[in-house]
């Protein structure tokens, strides 16, 4: 997916404007090198926190700790309903889900002193010009915010690093 398109130069761009902030650099390397962090350390889960969350995908730990390689992990969904007949179309499925939902967590672990959050990945894709960002409505809880915004964050990362 990175070296199709223009998907790893959105991700470059993304993940240093990201870390402009003094009080949040980005962790450095480029984002396969992200993902071999988290390889190395606590790695990729299937399931764990992402049937306590009821989430596609979700993160733990940090990429660095106090400059010191941290205990990041990747929780990817356990419980897929394709409309696909084969064991091995059922796996493409699988790989794609996966692929871009590794994208997406490694983006929140790219801080190195915390998350970047949805609303802050949000905001950002808005500054590089994409259009939807969303607005917090009355009455609106948190969760939901929340998800409108990773929403937002997913279709940009959809559009700029289709699945193969």
């Amino acid at each position: 997916m990175l070296g199709t398109g223009a998907c790893g130069a959105f991700m470059s761009d993304l993940l240093d404007r990201l870390g402009t902030t003094k009080k949040n650099p980005r962790v450095n390397g480029s984002v396969l090198d992200l993902y071999n962090m988290v390889t190395k350390q606590m790695g990729l889960i299937r399931g764990g926190l992402t049937i306590k969350n009821r989430v596609y995908a979700t993160i733990d730990g940090h990429l660095v700790r106090s400059g010191k390689p941290g205990d990041a992990s990747i929780h990817l969904v356990s419980g897929f309903n394709f409309m696909v007949t084969t064991p091995e179309d059922k796996a493409r499925q699988v790989a794609a889900l996966d692929a871009f939902n590794v994208l997406h967590e490694l983006v929140h672990l790219a801080g190195s002193n915390d998350y970047y959050t949805d609303r802050q990945v949000a905001v950002v894709l808005s500054e590089m010009g994409f259009a939807g960002l969303p607005i917090r409505q009355k009455g609106e809880s948190d969760r939901t915010f929340i998800g409108r915004n990773s929403a937002f964050f997913s279709d940009i990362l959809r559009l700029k690093c289709p699945t193969l």
